[in-house]
């Protein structure tokens, strides 16, 4: 057995080098150095890998193990190099609730084939080597005492290595002193355990010390049971929470816009993929004519994927705490959720209603726990009528036949997921459904979920740039069998009336929102022409919304509620599907630290003191032009070209959304701030990755300022903590501010998982310590 020994030892060996090789590598490759801060953890889990390989029966299975355990390595690996590249991110579990909506995410510009080859390359000659000492090498039989006494020997030394390189690591740690936050960008073992800043976790304990964290955490999740009790004391901890938050009445002082919107109807639109430089005079001029003429939030940023920015609208935050594979619609579903949106605006006589042209089950929002007829918020579905989340009417696909993605009997007969419905036909089919009031209501509340600007943008440039068709695949036809060719064959259809339209980029911009050439000048002209179809593509469907928009509005004013309805608009996320973001913005495709790229558009019009002119040239029939002077409500503070360049994101609508219908609220319900108010403003920690705002960038290990010429410089947060400099003191002060965003985390984390308020009422008061503690007051 002496040459059995000798085998699995080699390929104990071999496996480790080559796992520490794939490490350094990837480590050299994305710019965090060659080892880990702490790299003992890392070695302590490669001895323990090793010996497993050592310990198994046979050496093919040794073979086996160590092969799918380096092909595990180079995967994820060639993953983080790209990811890091793109976003200064690296993969974790929790991107695994995101697989619904992964494409576009995912650029193949960002590919780094030389890597993947060279980490390859590496598997294959260790793959090579294991299988060479296994022929080569012979095995000896007779020797069992022998055998089981070096391997005793073996686990003894691996064990005690292991320990020692383990414990050894641990005792280099940072810890926070105990008067400090505890919930510090310094804690290494806060860092440790929850990993909340995914690549510094990955710089500091290597591989194997953030996956095995990851995969103890996501077990200990899988396993944790669904039945989570509140006791007398995790009770205390959070109502203490809520006695310590300030009322936004006491924040925001004698503010003009505090219920200026109160009893006003209120449509939000939530502009998929939304960027400002699609809003123009030439292409959507009743959205141009809207921001210009309304209320604009100049600095408005976000970068998360729809589900979350849907939900910051609807929760005013979000767990990060979902199990696996798990949406929130399925983790929430059965709770208790008073201080929704809705479930607030409902208290003061809303009706709220819900639109989204896609199917119901997507993101789980069809998910049915039970219900209970005794509590009105204890509901099962969170988007459905009456569900948790407080809207009194949903609307999906599967519930309007008259869009074309659904039949008569309510079934959704769409081809594929990019076969989007058209928001328009949704706008114009179902206005009554829009506008919708219960008896006794004193105003609506629709929030709508638009679907047409979603990308892949990739119909014109497969199938040509419609309706001047060119290439070989149209050769011998005449045009009119060149337009039915590309009706039939494009995955998006009916938009080929917008595309006759666009005849170039626009020209016209709200404010100082323009298109910035600089990269797309520096392509080929192929490039150039590509990023022009996929430009057009996702302009036609903005375009179909401003259609949408421009029926609302004149229906409401022929049904004259148009003064007494309020339009909010904001964007869910940048158009980042084939980094259109980027190009569109002349930002280089590797700045993700510049927060530029995710400033996206936010305004809002209110007909009540708010002007309205809008023209189009050439346009196609049904659309209108339209001529209203506000004078109703002249007196608002509410003012028609007016701009706000205060730093706002996803966490601040809820916030500003309450201020303008006059609520006090407990500013620890939420996480953000009235944009309108002079509070400082919150800074926006993205569930994708990145800590910033419109002048700072954090991704776990850099941290970039924008300088006033518009440059930005980068620091390395570790290596000038070291320094005798230290941090600059603005950056200092913006890392500071961030950590409020965790520590509210915390315990909106845990209102969420314990389902706090099943036992505290969200629009009474209660006593706490002989403290009167409030979360929303209706009154002025």
């Amino acid at each position: 057995m002496e040459g059995l020994l000798k085998k699995k030892l080699w390929i104990a060996l071999l496996y480790i080098g080559c796992s520490a090789a794939i490490e350094m590598l990837t480590f050299l490759v994305t710019g965090m150095g060659l080892f880990p801060v702490y790299w003992g953890i890392d070695l302590a889990y490669m001895l323990v890998m090793g010996l497993v390989l050592f310990l198994l029966p046979g050496c093919v299975p040794s073979i086996v193990v160590s092969s799918i355990l380096l092909v595990l390595q180079v995967v994820i690996s060639f993953v983080n190099e790209a990811l890091c590249t793109m976003s200064g991110i690296v993969f974790s579990f929790t991107m695994l609730n995101l697989t619904k909506e992964v494409g576009g995410v995912f650029n193949s510009n960002f590919v780094n084939w030389f890597f993947l080859a060279a980490m390859l390359v590496m598997f294959g000659l260790t793959l090579g080597a294991s299988i060479f000492i296994n022929v080569k090498i012979k095995t000896k039989k007779g020797q069992a005492l022998k055998t089981a006494s070096v391997m005793l020997a073996a686990v003894i030394l691996v064990c005690g290595g292991t320990f020692a390189s383990y414990h050894g690591a641990l005792s280099f740690f940072n810890e926070v002193k105990a008067e400090e936050n505890t919930i510090d960008y310094n804690d290494d073992y806060y860092l440790y355990e929850t990993q909340f800043i995914s690549a510094k976790a990955l710089r500091k304990f290597g591989f194997f010390g953030f996956y095995s964290v990851q995969v103890s955490n996501a077990f200990s999740q899988l396993f944790e049971s669904s039945e989570r009790e509140m006791d007398e004391l995790l009770l205390a901890d959070i109502d203490e929470y809520f006695a310590e938050g300030q009322m936004s009445n006491d924040v925001y002082g004698e503010n003009i816009y505090t219920g200026s919107m109160r009893g006003k109807n209120l449509v939000l639109i939530v502009i998929e993929s939304g960027e400002w430089v699609a809003i123009n005079k030439e292409y959507t001029p009743t959205l141009y004519s809207m921001a210009t003429q309304g209320l604009a939030f100049t600095e408005y940023y976000a970068r998360d994927k729809t589900n979350h920015s849907e939900a910051m609208s609807i929760l005013g935050s979000y767990p990060s705490n979902l199990p696996l594979f798990t949406d929130i619609s399925d983790y929430l579903s059965g709770h208790v959720l008073p201080f929704t949106l809705p479930n607030a605006l409902k208290k003061i006589g809303y009706t709220a209603n819900y639109f989204h042209a896609h199917e119901k089950d997507f993101y789980d929002r069809d998910i049915t726990h039970g219900t209970s007829e005794q509590d009105p918020y204890d509901r099962d579905e969170t988007h459905g009528a009456n569900g948790i989340y407080g809207f009194d009417t949903a609307h999906f696909l599967e519930d309007m036949p008259k869009l074309e993605g659904c039949n008569d009997k309510g079934e959704s007969i769409k081809e594929s997921f990019y076969a989007f419905d058209k928001d328009h036909l949704l706008m114009k089919e179902y206005f009554n459904e829009y506008t919708y009031k219960k008896e006794n209501s004193e105003a609506f509340y629709t929030l709508h979920m638009t679907l047409s600007s979603h990308g892949h943008y990739e119909d014109l440039v497969e199938y040509g740039d419609y309706p001047n068709l060119t290439g070989d695949m149209y050769k011998g036809m005449t045009q009119e069998q060149k337009e039915a060719y590309f009706s039939k064959n494009v995955i998006l259809k009916g938009f080929e009336k917008y595309y006759r339209i666009i005849q170039g980029y626009p020209s016209t911009f709200v404010y100082d929102k323009a298109m910035d050439f600089t990269q797309i000048n520096k392509l080929t002209k192929e490039e150039q022409k590509e990023v022009y179809l996929k430009y057009k593509r996702y302009q036609a469907g903005m375009m179909d919304l401003d259609e949408g928009v421009n029926s609302l509005l004149y229906d409401l004013n022929e049904k004259g509620e148009l003064d007494d309805t309020v339009f909010f608009f904001y964007a869910d996320h940048s158009a980042y599907y084939d980094t259109l973001n980027y190009k569109l913005k002349g930002i280089s495709e590797d700045q993700a630290w510049n927060s530029d790229v995710y400033n996206i558009p936010c305004f809002t019009w209110y007909g009540g003191s708010m002007d309205l002119g809008v023209s189009s040239t050439n346009f196609y029939d049904g659309y209108h032009d339209f001529s209203f002077t506000a004078s109703k409500d002249l007196l608002s503070p509410l003012k028609g070209g007016t701009t706000v360049d205060k730093f706002g994101n996803s966490f601040d609508l809820i916030p500003t959304l309450l201020h303008l219908m006059g609520y006090n609220y407990n500013m620890n319900l939420y996480q953000g701030v009235s944009m309108l108010s002079d509070a400082p403003s919150s800074v926006f920690v993205s569930l994708e990755s990145g800590i910033f705002t419109n002048k700072y960038y954090y991704d776990g290990t850099t941290v970039s300022a924008k300088q006033a010429d518009g440059t930005w410089l980068h620091f390395d947060y570790e290596e000038q903590l070291e320094s005798q400099e230290g941090l600059p003191e603005d950056i200092s002060a913006f890392l500071k501010e961030s950590l409020e965003y965790y520590y509210r985390r915390e315990f909106l984390n845990l209102i969420y998982k314990y389902d706090y308020f099943r036992y505290r009422k969200a629009f009474e008061t209660f006593d706490f310590n002989g403290q009167k503690v409030a979360f929303l007051i209706p009154n002025l």
